[in-house]
């Protein structure tokens, strides 16, 4: 079974009896990204070898009123799940199934005069032989009191290279459901989330539609090839990217030419899921890549702040490169009606030169710049000669493509074992198109 992100989604159904509110948690899925432990190890020793996790949870939730620790549980015992995968990094939960001492999904009794949100308790671990390795632990407070909604934590562990991610829903219906069921869910498979749900179905690459977890649909190009890789930017003719601030927080272009998905729809993904992103930059036929494990967009009021890990990768890590102690990872995007980098001003980034928008932090990266004609590349090197519209299509200082794109993929979907002679086909035909 394939599955998809670092994430739990919770569809709670609560009602009042007296003074108490009765929650029905459905556990659908849980990651733990690459695989790592909270010291920052890999799970497994022989990871290089896709050796993974052998999950084991435990979970708690409680008022959101509790003063209770990671330590106790203000419901009662935590509830062990036992170990949940052998030798996996994520959990795809089915409902009516047993986990441990959970049968999902599983009715929990809140004692309050009011219902004001929840609080959950998560401890995951490593099962090694006899030992029991921490893989994270941690306190999450959804302080809503709505009747429906959708939260999702990307909890950050200190010593780790990357996050765990939990995802939720809550819907107030009626009363608890027999047999699992959820009043109002819909009947039937639900429409896919990314190409990575397009992936388990389908083996063509090419534009489809998604439809994100606010309801939005969005036409897409699938990497099915590379392992079911959604396409966020493609930057593949001279379509005009020098937009404002508000026309980048929104979908433009086309999947036929060039497109990009908009700040405000990486978010809604970003946050229902823990992604990876890779960069594929071409010159000719010629192509290189990076890769991030970790990719996230913050939200409007963060001004669509940009968080990565480090890249891997031929085309060197630009989002980290340094520049007067500056970098693109943390910086929020930019555009020339808006900028947002206190610290370096617009008329001295050079990569920005009046044309596009990014996370201009370090100004070393512009991959929304100006793309030009393709007489004005030199062959084989893509050198532009004294361009009139700033430097074009910049990464990691360097202005030496002609095309590219951005792509993501659930962090825990991230493929291991993906043919490199047909991605390198795949990628040779975005290259020479």
């Amino acid at each position: 079974m394939k599955t998809t992100f670092i994430s739990f989604l919770f569809c709670l159904i609560l009602r009042t009896v007296v003074s108490d509110f009765f929650v029905n948690i459905d556990l659908v899925q849980f990651s733990n990204g690459a695989g790592f432990l909270a010291n920052g190890f890999p799970c497994d020793p022989f990871s290089f070898a896709n050796q993974q996790c052998n999950i084991k949870l435990k979970i708690c939730v409680e008022s959101i009123n509790s003063a209770s620790g990671i330590g106790t549980c203000s419901t009662g015992a935590y509830l062990d799940l036992g170990q949940v995968t052998t030798s996996n990094n994520s959990i795809a939960f089915t409902t009516n199934t047993w986990y441990g001492a959970w049968l999902n999904p599983y009715p929990i009794r809140l004692s309050d005069a009011t219902f004001e949100g929840l609080q959950v308790k998560l401890i995951a671990q490593h099962v090694a032989l006899t030992d029991y390795l921490l893989i994270d632990q941690f306190v999450w407070q959804i302080r809503d009191n709505s009747k429906s909604g959708n939260s999702s934590l990307s909890h950050t562990r200190d010593d780790a290279p990357d996050p765990t991610f939990l995802s939720l829903a809550w819907n107030a219906g009626s009363d608890i459901p027999a047999g699992g069921t959820t009043p109002g869910s819909p009947t039937g498979p639900p429409p896919p989330g990314d190409c990575y749900d397009i992936y388990q179905t389908s083996a063509t690459d090419g534009p489809y539609t998604i439809t994100l977890s606010d309801g939005t649909s969005v036409p897409v190009i699938c990497d099915i090839t590379g392992g079911g890789w959604t396409v966020i930017q493609s930057r593949a003719d001279t379509t005009d990217f020098n937009k404002t601030f508000s026309e980048y927080e929104n979908y433009f272009g086309t999947t036929s030419t060039s497109y990009w998905l908009g700040l405000k729809n990486m978010n809604t993904m970003t946050k229902s899921k823990q992604y990876s992103l890779k960069i594929d930059l071409c010159c000719g036929s010629s192509s290189k890549s990076e890769t991030y494990t970790s990719f996230t967009i913050g939200d409007s009021s963060m001004k669509y702040t940009l968080t990565v890990n480090n890249g891997t990768g031929a085309a060197q890590d630009g989002l980290n490169k340094v520049a007067y102690s500056l970098i693109d990872n943390g910086a929020k995007f930019s555009t020339g009606d808006q900028w947002n980098n206190a610290l370096f001003p617009i008329a001295g980034c050079t990569v920005y030169s009046g044309f596009g928008g990014w996370w201009f932090g370090s100004c070393q990266n512009n991959l929304n710049g100006k793309v030009y004609d393709p007489s004005a590349y030199a062959a084989n090197t893509c050198q532009l000669t004294a361009p009139p519209n700033g430097p074009g299509l910049t990464w990691d200082s360097d202005a030496l493509s002609n095309k590219a794109r951005m792509k993501i993929i659930p962090t825990n979907g991230l493929p291991s074992f993906v043919d490199p002679e047909l991605e390198q086909q795949q990628l040779a035909a975005f290259c020479s198109s």
